[in-house]
């Protein structure tokens, strides 16, 4: 029954995608005269299938040059993102630019390719982490003052083990996309004020799509931290406006019970702005928290390095408090690691579902009446039964026009284009 056949065809097949295959990678041709230097940002902490910023340099003593940067992964069938770029003779240029990694890879490479013919290329290591693994970036003056504490307290067999990085604030993209790798982010005694303008949007809109913001005092005042006091943004919980010395009983919310030898803590200290006072020393605010879109901002006053902040039980407490443990991939807002439900958005199309089943019963229950008894009682009242050679044909053909027109009647026959838009909503986006 080849029309009954060409129908459920029809009528069961919805378009295909086009697939295309990446081009292969033009043969390597160096020019000496050309230089690249590149580093993935956030150190090269990067989780597959998210954005990851790479920071190029570009060097060009030789003739001008017109091309495409272009970032690949480790598989040649990879997909490549590339940036148009023109180098005249002399030329020191910069650039950002951003691919999606693979999983499992250690490596992105950056190629310069002018018409079909790569000019110069260099490697750049990365290291990957999956989704259900936090990632708490530290940025500090004096770092070591603080991983100690912080690897003690993340320490938990009941979630995945964190993971703690050292950055500067040059490490930090400025497009939010690529602070995939980023769950959490502590800061002390660096100044906010050396990000740049594309980096202080970056880090409002990681915060304001469910990003968590720890800022530390320390040994240099209120200076460093009046740089999150952005005009466009309202982040800080209290205004540091001056310091003073906290007594330990002060901090117990925090910190719990202090050790005997406790001495008094330098805090900045000031007036709440807004949201959740953590500790107070008279009238001053010295630890605060606060929401800012989906995320949150902590600011503790006080250095918790410190010698006795700094030991046993008590760091551990304060830092169960400054960061909470959360585990699954929902503690990154920027990583989506099941694409599941929108694969389903993709391939679910109304316009293909199949028509309903008495449709297709009554056709094929037509089409066998109509080319077996029907035509045969015909033919047999006729007296020309011999003419089955040509009726049968005949009728196979007008039917699966028939079947071919009905199934283009119901779907039709346009291609059929499915998009989803993937929208993160976030205060001052």
């Amino acid at each position: 029954m080849p029309a009954a056949i060409g129908l459920a065809l029809l009528l069961f097949t919805q378009t295909a995608p086009v697939v295309l295959a990446a081009s292969p990678s033009p043969s390597p041709s160096p020019n000496p005269d050309v230089r690249i230097e590149a580093h993935a940002l956030l150190d090269g902490n990067v989780r597959p299938g998210a954005w990851t910023a790479v920071a190029v340099d570009v060097a060009n003593d030789g003739p001008t040059i017109t091309g495409e940067l272009r970032i690949r992964g480790q598989t040649e069938t990879g997909s490549q993102y590339g940036l148009e770029v023109q180098l005249a003779t002399g030329a020191r240029q910069g650039f950002t630019l951003y691919a999606q990694t693979q999983i499992f890879g250690s490596r992105v490479t950056v190629d310069l390719v002018s018409g079909a013919q790569v000019i110069a290329t260099k490697q750049v290591p990365i290291k990957s982490h999956d989704a259900y693994s936090p990632i708490i970036a530290v940025i500090a003056e004096r770092p070591e003052g603080l991983l100690p504490q912080i690897n003690a307290a993340l320490v938990n067999p009941n979630v995945a083990t964190s993971t703690v990085i050292t950055l500067i604030p040059a490490d930090l993209p400025p497009r939010v996309e690529a602070w995939a790798a980023i769950d959490r982010l502590v800061w002390q005694d660096v100044d906010a004020a050396t990000l740049t303008e594309a980096q202080a949007k970056a880090l409002r809109l990681w915060l304001g799509a469910g990003g968590r913001l720890t800022i530390l005092g320390g040994t240099t005042g209120t200076g460093t931290i009046a740089g999150f006091d952005l005009p466009d943004a309202d982040l800080l919980p209290f205004d540091p406006t001056h310091t003073i010395d906290a007594a330990p009983a002060d901090l117990v919310p925090l910190v719990g019970q202090p050790p005997s030898d406790a001495a008094t803590a330098v805090a900045v200290a000031g007036t709440l702005r807004k949201g959740t006072v953590l500790a107070r020393s008279g009238d001053d605010t010295i630890a605060a928290e606060t929401g800012y879109g989906r995320g949150v901002v902590t600011m503790i006053g006080f250095n918790p390095a410190d010698r006795w902040l700094a030991d046993g039980s008590t760091a551990t407490n304060l830092w169960h408090r400054l960061l909470p443990q959360i585990s699954g991939p929902a503690l990154n807002p920027l990583t989506l690691p099941d694409d599941s439900q929108i694969v389903y958005a993709l391939q679910n199309l109304p316009s293909v579902d199949l028509p309903p089943i008495e449709q297709l019963f009554v056709l094929l229950v037509a089409y066998i009446a109509l080319i077996g008894p029907i035509n045969y009682v015909v033919l047999r009242r006729l007296d020309k039964r011999e003419w089955a050679w040509v009726t049968i044909p005949a009728l196979v053909v007008v039917f699966a026009v028939g079947s071919y027109g009905l199934g283009a009647s119901l779907k039709g026959s346009d291609v059929i284009v499915n998009e989803v838009a993937v929208v993160r909503a976030a205060q001052g986006s």
